[in-house]
């Protein structure tokens, strides 16, 4: 129960996806602030939240994503496929993302919608052939308030509230089924401004679960405890996460004299590295290429991008 209840709470980035974005969660934490309150800190951000704000500010008007696996000799493919295309608008906000088959058509895409604000109220996910597959409409109201509606592909449409004070700082998030009915509450409790705790309860107001998060003395989240689950987060002297634990597993991180990531890795246990991802970096900064390494350090996948101003 706890599990179904959470299951559409806590968004967890698939690091084995490094064909472009996540679609749902993602898109509407990068570009929806403040509707969706972001649980990490300024140093625990998402490479692909990075390079969407390089390609705002560089004025990028899309981006073409080529892949393919690396040949039985080592070297990487000779003409790597389009596989994905996203566009940005005069404002530097993404508004398609084109998934691309290997034969050159589009699989699927999906549409952003902004208003005169330039803030996100819409996300649409849809097949090639029109048939709409996930849909995400946010409303704002007032200064306190945001709704997001979520269709699926069956036209299920479930709701969520947001409540937020004076200093937009998020205080309550309710969760409604498709009859309407609330199943799931969240809410936030700051010390100082700092968020220190989140509260779940039940449609009954039965707590199910509590979030505790700790930070240090330069404001970095250090950990996160959900119902003795802990995760710890480890900064290096500059504040760049390098690690992150939780159980027996972790991942771990590098970086090059800009601050970009230049290398990840995925371990499910101390001895098991489940991949590795390295990163390379145009001069203007932008990524170049990003290669998938197998558990045993042999190249895997290749990908690289083309940029378009």
């Amino acid at each position: 129960m706890f599990n179904r209840l959470l299951s559409n709470v806590f968004f967890k980035v698939n690091s084995v996806i490094i064909l472009g974005i996540i679609l749902n969660s993602f898109l509407t934490e990068v570009f929806a602030q403040p509707v969706l309150f972001n649980y990490f800190n300024k140093n625990q951000t998402n490479w692909e939240t990075v390079e969407y704000q390089k390609l705002k500010n560089l004025k990028i008007k899309t981006r073409e994503l080529y892949s393919g696996y690396f040949l039985p000799n080592g070297n990487p493919p000779e003409e790597p496929v389009l596989s994905e295309i996203s566009y940005l608008d005069k404002n530097g906000n993404l508004i398609k993302v084109e998934d691309i088959t290997s034969y050159g058509q589009v699989r699927s895409s999906v549409e952003l919608k902004y208003n005169a604000q330039q803030r996100l109220i819409e996300i649409l996910n849809k097949k090639s052939d029109g048939f709409m597959t996930f849909r995400k409409e946010i409303f704002y109201e007032g200064k306190d308030t945001a709704k997001i509606y979520v269709t699926d592909r069956k036209k299920n449409k479930t709701k969520q509230t947001f409540f937020y004070d004076s200093q937009k700082q998020i205080q309550q998030k309710k969760y409604f089924d498709e009859k309407g009915q609330l199943y799931l509450q969240e809410s936030f409790n700051y010390e100082n401004g700092v968020l220190t705790k989140i509260i779940y309860t039940n449609e009954k107001n039965d707590t199910v679960a509590t979030n505790l998060l700790k930070y240090d003395s330069n404001g970095n989240l250090q950990s996160e405890n959900l119902n003795g689950a802990l995760k710890k987060y480890y900064l290096d002297s500059s504040s760049n996460l390098i690690k992150v634990e939780e159980g027996s597993e972790f991942k771990l991180y590098k970086y090059d004299d800009n601050k970009n990531l230049i290398d990840y890795q995925y371990y499910t246990s101390a001895n098991r590295r489940q991949f590795r991802l390295g990163f390379t970096y145009q001069k203007d900064g932008l990524i170049k290429e990003i290669i998938r390494y197998e558990s045993d350090d042999t190249k895997a996948f290749y990908s690289t991008y083309k940029y378009k101003k």
